[in-house]
């Protein structure tokens, strides 16, 4: 059907339209396609007649201007092909048009009504005022059916808006019996801000069934009002010095509010869950959004679990945490309040403070947009100067052989200006590592791979092993026979067929080294110092395997981890632009995964043995992923650096899977990998489960996922 005929009837602009009446009128639109045309409207479409179905003043969809859309549908080619030509309210028309309605199921009365309709227009604006059809059409999919991403707000707005949100799925927890206040919240309220407080003390009233009582600090006037809104008790007037030490009441946890600050009905229960589950966490975190002037939900924030050390890089858990209030006794006395700190500033330096030295499991993410902030509310921001600021002079009190650099490999933040790096220490006796490169009559690769790490590589204690699996071409052979002069160089020779796995598992056998990295012929050095950096990764307390950041020859990503899903692992944001920092910086900073590719992985070589190297079952792919998911199984972590940045080809040697005996190897290969490990798969800690990743995309998640 064109878009081109024109509704006479002006309606409201799209962008001035909250999400829920956006999704009022997709919904009428879904529901006029599907009746009159059998289908459902394209998204192009549906942003066509948007503004045309909505009322100019009140933005809500009006019977009269769904006629208008229901009168241009009827006029169109593509509807008389189907119903025929016409304005007869038949038999036939009538059941065509019901036997398309998205609640699928007729009545007699549906069909006596349309039988009084006085066109066959009126009668589909008619049947799109039904209910039972509209709340059967899923916005979000109709507009977005290939997914959108979490950082678009437009689309997150609209899927806050799914017909079961996320505060149904809260409230299904077992009500509980409210005893003793389990959580104490601190408020400093400001005489102008005092509307935005009474909205904050509603949302703490809604949390049913968990104790809390709520500390302000305000003026005697401004408590009044508030302790008007709320049980007395519920409400208390404190004068809250954190500096010194001083956080009134005894609940075993605490946080800290803005006014205007919303928890989501039954935020308090899902936290409590989480506490159960982990009584011994000092530090809790959630995912969060803000609310716009229109009430609209953006600016959405859907983390992953926690990495050691992100706090380095700035307050990444963000605007509402849960600390365990022990922890903060232990350690309030040590926080330093730098001059002319604020209370953004302070808060860093305590989250800082709580999880240093601490086990990372006793940091807890609880996944659920539990945590609301007004867009318009002025928090002064905490800049990334004042950041580095607050976590250098917490490095040099806590761990003063640990620092915070400037890093020129990884995407600059917005405003144009260098990201951090941690630089941790190095031993004065370096570990020695051997390099092992699997190759097969690709000379061109090969030298330019040996190139990078023999004379463009600032390591010592370094070792190269080079396994040739059945060369026999000349070029290869007499590069072989010059590499093997090179003292750090051995040549070593496999003819079977190839078998990844057994390769690398023969070279480790054959090497003493302390440190073992697994590196395709295709990968190519771009920067001297990329191996120290990995040294520097894995030499941190439980650090088993390192992975690094592969670019493609035309600086597009290639491995920036990968996440472990219900149909196998997908590399994460593959393609992405090297300049692009990726959906809360996931490409710009170090953190936790589940696995790293053989590509490029350096592992310590005791470890290797003990978890019983590479599963040569896995001859072609997934050995990497089943190696890093053993690791993790043996109680060490696997880390992604984007500060040790090379160029990867990917498939220079072997090529692509593309012949039918490869794909049918690929697929055999992945279904052991996820039947080996059916528990983790589609659970990946690092990966927000309401987020689903694609080979090229970071998607927020279909709503039969993340209500899971």
């Amino acid at each position: 059907m064109t878009q081109n005929r024109k509704i006479e009837t002006g309606g409201a602009c799209d962008s001035q339209l909250t999400a829920l009446q956006r999704c009022a009128a997709i919904r009428a639109i879904g529901v006029v396609f599907r009746c009159g045309l059998g289908r459902d409207p394209e998204p192009e479409a549906i942003r066509h007649y948007l503004p045309y179905v909505t009322d100019p003043t009140s933005g809500d969809v009006t019977a009269a201007m769904l006629l208008c859309l229901a009168q241009v549908v009827s006029l169109s080619e593509e509807f008389r092909r189907r119903c025929g030509p016409g304005d007869s309210l038949s038999e036939g028309f009538i059941t065509t048009v019901l036997s398309s309605t998205p609640h699928q199921r007729s009545t007699a009365r549906q069909r006596l009504l349309l039988q009084k309709c006085r066109s066959r227009a009126e009668a589909l604006g008619f049947v799109a005022s039904f209910p039972e059809n509209l709340d059967c059409i899923e916005p979000f999919y109709l507009l977005y059916p290939n997914g959108a991403p979490p950082a678009d707000d437009s689309a997150y707005a609209l899927w806050t808006c799914l017909r079961e949100d996320a505060s149904a799925v809260v409230s299904r927890h077992a009500p509980r019996t409210e005893n003793a206040p389990a959580f104490d919240f601190y408020m400093v309220v400001a005489p102008d801000s005092l509307r935005d407080a009474v909205q904050t003390l509603h949302a703490l009233a809604g949390q049913a069934g968990v104790g809390w009582r709520l500390h302000v600090t305000t003026d005697a006037d401004s408590f009044r009002m508030l302790a008007g809104v709320m049980r007395q008790e519920k409400i208390v007037g404190d004068l809250i010095q954190e500096d010194a030490g001083l956080l009134a009441g005894n609940s075993p946890w605490l946080a800290f509010l803005e006014p205007g600050d919303r928890l989501e009905a039954g935020a308090l229960d899902r936290i409590v869950d989480s506490l159960r589950f982990t009584p011994d966490t000092v530090l809790l975190f959630t995912d969060e959004d803000r609310i716009d002037e229109n009430g609209n939900h953006v600016h959405a924030r859907l983390k992953a679990a926690w990495s050691d050390d992100q706090l380095l890089f700035g307050d990444t858990v963000g605007d509402f945490a849960v600390f365990s209030r022990q922890r903060v006794q232990e350690v309030l006395p040590d926080v330093r309040v730098l001059s002319d700190g604020d209370r953004q500033t302070w808060l860093y330096a305590l989250k800082l403070a709580v999880v240093e030295g601490i086990d990372r499991r006793r940091v807890c993410h609880s996944s659920g947009i539990l945590f609301h902030r007004l867009l318009r509310r002025e928090v002064p921001e905490l800049t990334r100067a004042r950041a580095k600021e607050v976590a250098s002079d917490h490095l040099a009190r806590h761990r003063p052989d640990v620092r915070l650099l400037v890093s020129f490999w990884v995407p600059p933040m917005p405003d144009g200006s260098q990201r951090l790096r941690v630089e941790y220490p190095l031993p004065k006796g370096m570990p020695s590592v051997t390099v092992i490169i699997p190759t097969r009559d690709r000379p061109d690769l090969l030298r330019a791979c040996l190139d990078g790490v023999l004379h463009h590589t600032d390591y010592a204690r370094l070792e190269v092993l080079v396994v040739d699996n059945g060369s026999v071409e000349a070029e290869t052979l007499a590069l072989l026979e010059e590499i093997a002069a090179y003292p750090c160089v051995t040549v070593l020779r496999d003819d079977g067929v190839f078998n990844w796995a057994r390769l690398n598992n023969e070279a480790v056998a054959g090497s003493e080294s302390d440190l073992v990295l697994f590196l395709n012929d295709d990968v190519f050095v771009r920067h001297s110092d990329w191996l120290e950096d990995m040294v520097r990764q894995i030499l941190r307390p439980g650090v088993g395997v390192v992975g690094a950041r592969l670019l493609y020859p035309d600086d597009t990503v290639q491995h920036a981890g990968i996440v472990v899903t219900r149909d196998g692992a997908t590399h994460l944001l593959r393609g992405a632009a090297a300049a692009d920092a990726g959906y809360l910086d996931v490409l710009a900073v170090q953190r936790d995964l589940l696995a790293v590719t053989g590509a490029c992985l350096l592992m310590r070589r005791s470890l290797f043995v003990q978890v019983g190297g590479l599963d040569e079952e896995f001859a072609v792919s997934c050995n990497d992923i089943d190696l890093c998911l053993r690791t993790i199984a043996a109680g060490w972590r696997v880390v992604w650096t984007p500060h040790a940045t090379l160029t990867h080809l990917d498939g220079g040697t072997r090529g692509r899977d593309a012949t039918p005996q490869q794909v049918v190897k690929h697929w055999g290969e992945t279904a052991r990998l996820v039947g080996r490990w059916h528990a983790l798969m589609g659970k990946d800690p690092t990966l927000n489960p309401a987020l689903r990743v694609t080979d090229h995309d970071l998607l927020l998640a279909e709503a039969a996922t993340w209500r899971e």
